[in-house]
């Protein structure tokens, strides 16, 4: 796989059914539409879940809220780690997407 616009949906698809396949109940955001739209995994996460993970990574990580659930977003941007988001996906000052986003359950 490359690392091409193009393959961003491929890559995302492949650590889905990677995380499923280890039983992680996988989400995938899509952000944007057309050819334009980006493709992000992400995590269910509860606050308790947070606290553990701030406390063995010693860093908070970015938990992205999406309605009342709260997600870990796991970018493939190089570089990036879990709770990364792409600036351009989202503006985390103003706890805002920036565009239009859809969430569903990997499959």
């Amino acid at each position: 796989m490359g690392d091409k616009k193009a393959d961003s949906q491929a890559r995302a698809e492949l650590l889905g059914q990677l995380l499923n396949a280890v039983g992680e109940s996988s989400y995938m955001l899509v952000h944007g539409d057309g050819r334009d739209s980006k493709y992000l995994v992400m995590l269910r996460v509860t606050d308790d879940q947070l606290k553990e993970l701030s406390a063995s990574w010693k860093r908070e990580p970015a938990a992205v809220a999406v309605g009342p659930l709260k997600f870990l977003p796991l970018s493939l941007e190089a570089g990036a780690q879990p709770g990364d988001v792409p600036a351009a996906l989202y503006d985390a000052a103003a706890q805002r997407w920036t565009g239009s986003i859809a969430v569903r359950r990997f499959k």
